[in-house]
């Protein structure tokens, strides 16, 4: 049985194609990011595990820490972190920054293949001939909605990732300032993430998740919602770059949209070191413009931060104006907070299933069987079954809502069908629901489906 869609509502799945790009993030106290893909980092042999701070060989310069101490992603306590290391430990050292206020040490598991300590807390064997190492750009701040007083929220206790999914292997919308508040809406399955509100107008999809050791929280209530974890992304290939000419690579998992800003669709997800052709940027130069090709938009372009990019040979790249970005995407409110009443169903099944992929203006009958789990059955008189949003503001159906046809016993199972059409543009839809009775809801389901050329 598939597990209950309450508060998915929240989490529609991030459904990818990964596209380009490469290099490395990181913050203190962070988590490591998974292992890149591509050439910037040689793959071990099959089976064989590698060190996350591999120790150097007696011929190399080496640091070690003094006491515990984060390893950043970048020489600064801007930069989040990835993880602690402990007093006594070593690493094989790389390099220096430009101000010689932080060591780079080798960290294979990221891509470039680089964490920063402080100069402060570690000592080295030997400075000679020690290269010079540029910083990598410092990811954007994460926008959170404000918390009023008494309600359940985050606080940052360090620079960390804010992420589309709880795990290192989805993108970053940015990092939540040391001290910065959230909104606290729900816990991931494991237990070791939270949700929080972020500011619709600025990242569409309203929420983000924030690693539970990197913060600490203030009336988080016992019914928390657990939130269901959305698929992780999958890399795939992108033409590859004439790296004579400008292009770029992913310092970390990075989200590929079709405008530069966070409030534009989802094209796909690049994969740590992959790379692509930089073909423009943004006015306010915060974005490349990138060739991804023609099997995931039309003109075969999209947008990715430059925070999260190495650029190559990008001085003479033109300016180019994007499109109008789309409009809020409209969540219903019930998301952000526990409803009122009791959720009193779970979802056994639907069809098409989540990421189900159409050609524009397909028709079809979006199908769920959603069983009463509650002691009160769900009667015609009092309930109602009501559309309550649609993903990127682009509704699949003209139905608003629906009557039931018959009472629903404890136990039994209801379909709810909503003919749908896909719409002609490229991208990611879907719809909210919601069951009501006397005016309180019992349960919540929707559907994501991805419109291909």
């Amino acid at each position: 049985m598939k597990k209950t869609k309450i508060w998915r509502v929240l989490v529609f799945s991030l459904l990818i194609m990964a596209l380009l790009l490469s290099a490395c993030s990181s913050g203190d106290d962070a988590a490591t990011s998974a292992p890149a893909e591509g050439e910037a980092i040689a793959s071990p042999p099959e089976g064989e595990p590698i060190d996350i701070l591999p120790t150097a060989n007696p011929d190399e310069q080496s640091l070690t820490a003094s006491q515990n101490v984060n390893v950043r992603s970048g020489p600064g306590t801007q930069y989040p972190v990835y993880k602690l290391m402990l007093g006594g430990e070593t690493a094989k050292l790389l390099g220096v920054s430009t101000d010689g206020a932080y060591y780079a040490v080798d960290m294979p598991i990221v891509s470039p293949s680089t964490g920063w300590v402080d100069v402060n807390f570690s000592t080295v064997t030997s400075t000679e001939g020690l290269p010079t190492i540029e910083a990598p750009p410092v990811p954007p701040t994460a926008e959170f909605e404000p918390v009023e007083e008494g309600q359940p929220a985050v606080i940052a206790a360090d620079g960390v990732y804010v992420r589309s999914g709880p795990s290192d292997h989805f993108p970053a919308y940015g990092i939540g300032q040391p001290g910065a508040s959230a909104l606290l809406i729900g816990v991931s399955e494991d237990g070791l993430w939270w949700v929080v509100r972020l500011d619709p107008d600025v990242v569409g999809d309203g929420h983000g998740w924030v690693q539970k050791e990197f913060v600490t929280t203030e009336n988080v209530p016992e019914d928390l919602a657990v939130i269901a974890t959305p698929p992780e992304p999958q890399a795939s290939e992108l033409p590859a770059p004439d790296t004579t000419g400008p292009y770029g690579v992913a310092t970390d998992y990075l989200n590929v949209r079709s405008g530069p800003a966070t409030n534009y669709p989802v094209l796909g997800v690049a994969a740590p070191s992959a790379s692509a052709t930089i073909t423009g940027k943004s006015a306010d130069g915060l974005w490349w413009q990138v060739n991804v090709g023609s099997q995931y938009v039309a003109d075969g372009l999209g947008w990715v931060h430059g925070s999260y990019v190495a650029a190559y040979n990008v001085e003479n790249v033109p300016v180019v104006e994007a499109s109008s970005p789309p409009p809020a995407t409209e969540i219903p409110p019930a998301t952000s907070v526990p409803p009122t009443g009791t959720v009193t169903c779970e979802l056994v099944s639907q069809d098409p299933i989540d990421g189900t992929t159409f050609k524009g203006g397909e028709t079809f009958d979006m199908v769920w069987d959603l069983e009463n789990v509650g002691t009160a059955t769900w009667t015609v008189a009092d309930a109602l079954i009501v559309k309550t949003g649609a993903v990127t503001d682009q509704p699949l159906s003209d139905i608003v809502d629906l009557n039931l046809t018959a009472d629903v016993a404890t136990g039994e199972i209801y379909s709810v069908i909503v003919p749908m059409t896909s719409p002609s543009a490229v991208g990611e839809f879907g719809e909210y629901w919601t069951i009501t009775m006397g005016g309180e809801t019992i349960c919540y389901f929707y559907n994501i489906i991805q419109v291909v050329e």
